[in-house]
């Protein structure tokens, strides 16, 4: 576990080192994590899925990321308003103490904290739930709430959702058996660049640079998706019954921090890309002192 944990430290800091020494293009992280999507991910999906056995458990562990994102966002809506913060700010910070990253940094910080075995719980709470608050939630949040509803498109973004590859491959993964020989090879080949693929990239795009106004912004950001929103979920999935590892990996995704994707689609709605990207960079640093945290106490 440690080995896999410092494998993921020592991508994130190399990632940063060469955004600081120029050494790759800014579109490089980008075209590393459409890899990862198109062809990664679907590989990672077909390794775990197949002849995975659905109980009622893991739809219940579906459930979660919905519950905690409507408590926790609400509160932090409703605080954002009792604080007069303005509404660019309030939607910016409803959204990225929502979801988490649970995809490019989930994946492989559930397979170094809890081993291969947690994988398939930590793909329910990603695929069933985080990327469809992506796709749905976040465009609709900000075309409800804010004048630049041109700029986002809820029917185009449904249509992202359909044109997603590890959706079809779940569903793939869904009507067929464990692969095996050459199709199983293949697979495992591509899920094994999950991990240096998506750390190294996630390096690429840290950036920490944020107004000093948006400071009290920021921190009520970082705890509630650090703290609150995996505290939510502890207490969920053990109010639910789950078993032991699906309580684990529940916490786990839920500490996750600020989903990087979510944070460029509000940036693309002019809805305070500093904060965002600050949500996201200081989410990680911090993300490493709280996950292993986490997974000892859950």
């Amino acid at each position: 576990m440690l080995d896999a944990y410092a494998l993921v430290l020592l991508l994130l800091a190399l990632g940063k080192l060469c955004q600081v020494g120029n050494l790759f293009t800014d579109s490089a992280a980008e075209s590393l994590n459409r890899f990862v999507i198109v062809v990664a991910l679907p590989g990672l999906v077909l390794q775990v899925v197949p002849g995975m056995t659905f109980t009622f458990d893991v739809f219940k562990l579906a459930l979660l990321p919905y519950a905690c994102s409507a408590v926790v966002g609400g509160a932090v809506w409703w605080l954002c308003a009792r604080l007069g913060f303005e509404r660019a700010t309030q939607v910016t910070l409803t959204a990225l103490s929502s979801i988490g990253n649970t995809a490019f940094l989930g994946y492989p910080m559930v397979q170094a904290l809890l081993g291969e075995s947690a994988l398939p719980y930590a793909l329910v709470f990603d695929q069933m739930g985080s990327f469809v608050l992506l796709a749905v939630g976040v465009p609709w949040l900000i075309l409800a709430n804010t004048a630049q509803t041109e700029k986002v498109s809820g029917a185009r973004q449904f249509l992202n959702l359909l044109k997603f590859p590890p959706l079809w491959a779940l569903l793939l993964g869904l009507l067929i058996a464990p692969l095996s020989g050459i199709a199983d090879s293949i697979s495992a080949a591509l899920a094994a660049t999950v991990v240096p693929i998506t750390c190294f990239a996630v390096g690429l795009k840290l950036k920490f640079r944020l107004p000093k106004a948006d400071l009290a912004a920021l921190g009520i950001g970082l705890v509630a998706k650090l703290l609150a929103f995996p505290a939510l979920a502890w207490m969920l999935a053990h109010a639910l019954g789950l078993d032991p590892l699906a309580i684990s990996v529940a916490a786990l995704q839920a500490g996750m921090p600020a989903m990087i994707s979510a944070a460029a689609l509000l940036s693309a709605a002019q809805l305070k890309p500093e904060l965002g990207a600050a949500l996201v960079s200081y989410g990680l640093l911090l993300a490493m002192v709280t996950l292993p945290l986490i997974a000892y106490i859950a």
